[in-house]
Protein backbone atom coordinates (compact mmCIF):
# COMPACT_ATOMS: atom_id res chain seq x y z
CA UNK A 1 0.00 0.00 0.00
CA UNK A 2 2.09 3.04 -1.55
CA UNK A 3 2.41 5.68 0.94
CA UNK A 4 1.71 4.23 4.09
CA UNK A 5 4.18 2.56 6.69
CA UNK A 6 3.73 -0.55 9.47
CA UNK A 7 5.14 -0.16 12.87
CA UNK A 8 4.63 -1.52 16.13
CA UNK A 9 4.35 -1.06 20.24
CA UNK A 10 5.00 -4.07 22.28
CA UNK A 11 4.09 -3.07 25.62
CA UNK A 12 5.80 0.78 25.65
CA UNK A 13 8.67 -0.07 23.55
CA UNK A 14 8.08 1.60 19.91
CA UNK A 15 10.00 -0.43 16.92
CA UNK A 16 11.12 0.90 13.96
CA UNK A 17 8.83 1.53 10.67
CA UNK A 18 8.60 -0.72 7.91
CA UNK A 19 6.84 -0.97 4.84
CA UNK A 20 3.37 -2.91 4.94
CA UNK A 21 3.63 -6.72 5.25
CA UNK A 22 2.25 -10.13 6.75
CA UNK A 23 2.18 -9.98 10.81
CA UNK A 24 3.70 -13.10 10.93
CA UNK A 25 3.07 -15.47 14.02
CA UNK A 26 5.66 -14.07 16.22
CA UNK A 27 4.03 -10.69 16.63
CA UNK A 28 0.40 -12.27 17.21
CA UNK A 29 0.50 -12.22 21.17
CA UNK A 30 -0.72 -10.17 24.19
CA UNK A 31 0.92 -6.54 24.37
CA UNK A 32 1.45 -6.09 21.06
CA UNK A 33 0.07 -3.54 18.84
CA UNK A 34 0.26 -3.14 15.32
CA UNK A 35 0.16 0.34 13.68
CA UNK A 36 -0.98 0.25 9.81
CA UNK A 37 -1.07 4.54 8.53
CA UNK A 38 1.21 7.13 7.56
CA UNK A 39 2.88 9.81 9.70
CA UNK A 40 2.93 13.61 9.66
CA UNK A 41 4.11 16.20 12.11
CA UNK A 42 1.35 17.50 15.07
CA UNK A 43 2.31 20.96 13.68
CA UNK A 44 1.58 20.56 9.72
CA UNK A 45 -1.49 18.58 9.31
CA UNK A 46 -2.86 17.57 5.69
CA UNK A 47 -6.29 17.42 6.40
CA UNK A 48 -6.83 16.19 3.06
CA UNK A 49 -4.46 13.39 2.72
CA UNK A 50 -5.95 12.04 6.33
CA UNK A 51 -9.40 11.51 5.00
CA UNK A 52 -7.85 9.97 1.58
CA UNK A 53 -6.07 7.91 3.86
CA UNK A 54 -9.12 6.79 5.35
CA UNK A 55 -11.20 5.85 2.14
CA UNK A 56 -8.00 3.90 1.30
CA UNK A 57 -7.76 2.23 4.11
CA UNK A 58 -12.18 1.37 4.33
CA UNK A 59 -11.52 -1.39 2.55
CA UNK A 60 -9.15 -3.12 4.63
CA UNK A 61 -11.68 -1.95 7.97
CA UNK A 62 -14.65 -3.75 6.42
CA UNK A 63 -12.75 -6.72 5.63
CA UNK A 64 -11.04 -7.11 9.18
CA UNK A 65 -15.22 -6.31 10.59
CA UNK A 66 -16.48 -8.80 8.59
CA UNK A 67 -14.72 -11.59 9.53
CA UNK A 68 -13.10 -11.77 5.63
CA UNK A 69 -16.17 -12.13 4.18
CA UNK A 70 -16.49 -8.39 2.84
CA UNK A 71 -15.22 -9.01 -1.27
CA UNK A 72 -13.19 -5.79 -1.60
CA UNK A 73 -9.84 -8.18 -0.25
CA UNK A 74 -11.38 -11.55 -0.73
CA UNK A 75 -11.97 -11.31 -4.40
CA UNK A 76 -9.27 -10.76 -6.74
CA UNK A 77 -8.23 -7.05 -7.98
CA UNK A 78 -10.74 -5.11 -10.32
CA UNK A 79 -8.75 -5.36 -14.09
CA UNK A 80 -8.20 -1.74 -15.37
CA UNK A 81 -11.35 -1.51 -17.42
CA UNK A 82 -11.90 2.47 -19.02
CA UNK A 83 -15.08 4.45 -18.14
CA UNK A 84 -15.54 7.76 -18.42
CA UNK A 85 -17.38 9.96 -16.02
CA UNK A 86 -16.12 11.40 -12.49
CA UNK A 87 -18.37 11.39 -9.41
CA UNK A 88 -18.65 14.80 -7.55
CA UNK A 89 -17.13 14.72 -4.20
CA UNK A 90 -17.55 16.97 -1.41
CA UNK A 91 -14.28 19.98 -1.24
CA UNK A 92 -14.96 21.17 1.94
CA UNK A 93 -16.54 20.36 5.26
CA UNK A 94 -16.66 21.57 8.53
CA UNK A 95 -16.32 19.85 11.99
CA UNK A 96 -17.02 21.11 15.25
CA UNK A 97 -14.90 20.97 18.41
CA UNK A 98 -15.87 22.29 22.27
CA UNK A 99 -14.26 25.48 21.80
CA UNK A 100 -13.00 25.79 17.38
CA UNK A 101 -15.24 25.20 14.29
CA UNK A 102 -12.46 23.93 12.09
CA UNK A 103 -12.74 24.07 8.42
CA UNK A 104 -11.34 21.26 6.69
CA UNK A 105 -10.70 22.03 2.54
CA UNK A 106 -10.04 19.02 1.15
CA UNK A 107 -7.78 20.08 -1.47
CA UNK A 108 -7.62 16.89 -3.45
CA UNK A 109 -11.18 16.27 -4.47
CA UNK A 110 -11.02 20.14 -5.64
CA UNK A 111 -7.96 19.29 -7.83
CA UNK A 112 -9.60 16.19 -9.01
CA UNK A 113 -12.62 18.19 -10.53
CA UNK A 114 -10.97 21.13 -11.95
CA UNK A 115 -8.32 17.86 -13.75
CA UNK A 116 -11.75 16.50 -14.72
CA UNK A 117 -13.69 19.37 -16.33
CA UNK A 118 -10.68 20.94 -18.40
CA UNK A 119 -9.39 17.70 -19.67
CA UNK A 120 -13.34 17.10 -20.62
CA UNK A 121 -12.33 20.75 -22.53
CA UNK A 122 -9.43 19.08 -24.53
CA UNK A 123 -10.76 15.20 -24.81
CA UNK A 124 -14.35 15.36 -24.52
CA UNK A 125 -16.19 13.88 -21.49
CA UNK A 126 -16.48 10.57 -23.12
CA UNK A 127 -12.39 10.22 -22.94
CA UNK A 128 -12.03 11.39 -19.08
CA UNK A 129 -12.83 9.07 -16.42
CA UNK A 130 -11.85 9.11 -12.65
CA UNK A 131 -11.12 6.52 -9.82
CA UNK A 132 -10.49 3.99 -12.27
CA UNK A 133 -9.19 0.55 -10.72
CA UNK A 134 -5.55 0.06 -11.91
CA UNK A 135 -5.76 -4.21 -11.84
CA UNK A 136 -3.50 -4.24 -8.17
CA UNK A 137 -6.31 -3.53 -6.10
CA UNK A 138 -5.95 0.58 -6.52
CA UNK A 139 -7.53 3.30 -8.18
CA UNK A 140 -6.03 5.60 -10.47
CA UNK A 141 -7.04 9.38 -9.84
CA UNK A 142 -7.72 10.45 -13.21
CA UNK A 143 -7.35 8.41 -17.05
CA UNK A 144 -7.28 9.94 -20.46
CA UNK A 145 -8.04 7.68 -23.47
CA UNK A 146 -5.94 8.88 -26.31
CA UNK A 147 -5.40 7.99 -29.55
CA UNK A 148 -1.62 7.08 -28.34
CA UNK A 149 -3.20 5.35 -25.31
CA UNK A 150 -3.95 6.45 -21.86
CA UNK A 151 -2.68 9.23 -19.96
CA UNK A 152 -2.74 8.64 -16.16
CA UNK A 153 -2.80 11.44 -13.20
CA UNK A 154 -2.11 10.82 -9.54
CA UNK A 155 -2.97 13.76 -7.83
CA UNK A 156 -1.41 14.93 -4.98
CA UNK A 157 -1.51 17.78 -1.89
CA UNK A 158 2.23 17.92 -0.27
CA UNK A 159 3.24 20.87 0.57
CA UNK A 160 6.61 21.47 -1.98
CA UNK A 161 6.85 19.60 -5.60
CA UNK A 162 9.29 17.60 -4.28
CA UNK A 163 6.64 15.83 -1.94
CA UNK A 164 4.53 15.78 -4.40
CA UNK A 165 6.62 13.61 -6.74
CA UNK A 166 8.18 11.82 -3.88
CA UNK A 167 4.37 10.54 -2.93
CA UNK A 168 3.26 10.11 -6.43
CA UNK A 169 6.11 7.97 -8.84
CA UNK A 170 5.49 4.74 -6.91
CA UNK A 171 1.99 4.56 -7.44
CA UNK A 172 2.24 5.81 -11.14
CA UNK A 173 4.65 3.06 -11.66
CA UNK A 174 3.01 0.39 -9.88
CA UNK A 175 -0.31 1.64 -12.34
CA UNK A 176 1.49 0.61 -15.63
CA UNK A 177 4.24 -1.99 -14.48
CA UNK A 178 2.25 -4.27 -11.38
CA UNK A 179 1.16 -7.64 -13.31
CA UNK A 180 -2.21 -7.12 -14.78
CA UNK A 181 -2.42 -3.51 -15.03
CA UNK A 182 -2.47 -1.51 -18.38
CA UNK A 183 0.47 0.74 -18.92
CA UNK A 184 0.15 4.24 -19.81
CA UNK A 185 1.04 6.21 -22.59
CA UNK A 186 2.25 9.21 -20.28
CA UNK A 187 2.41 9.57 -16.80
CA UNK A 188 1.33 12.62 -14.97
CA UNK A 189 1.80 13.85 -11.45
CA UNK A 190 -0.84 16.98 -10.47
CA UNK A 191 -0.22 18.89 -7.64
CA UNK A 192 -0.55 22.44 -6.05
CA UNK A 193 2.91 23.59 -6.48
CA UNK A 194 3.86 25.55 -9.39
CA UNK A 195 5.77 23.64 -11.83
CA UNK A 196 8.30 26.14 -11.99
CA UNK A 197 9.08 25.56 -8.25
CA UNK A 198 13.06 23.98 -8.23
CA UNK A 199 12.04 20.73 -6.96
CA UNK A 200 16.10 19.86 -5.73
CA UNK A 201 17.20 16.16 -5.50
CA UNK A 202 14.90 13.27 -5.11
Amino acid sequence: MSGFQMWRFHESERFPSRPPGAITPNLIEKGVFIFLGALQRRDEFDYARILSDFDRLLPLYRFVESGGTFAAYRDSPQRFQFRAGHHVRRNATMSTGTEVELSVVLRHNALQQVLFDESCKEHGKKGVGTEMANGSGGRIDAVVRTDGGYIYFEIKVGQSLQACIRDAIGQLLEYSFWPGSQQAASPVIVGEPSSTMKAGPI
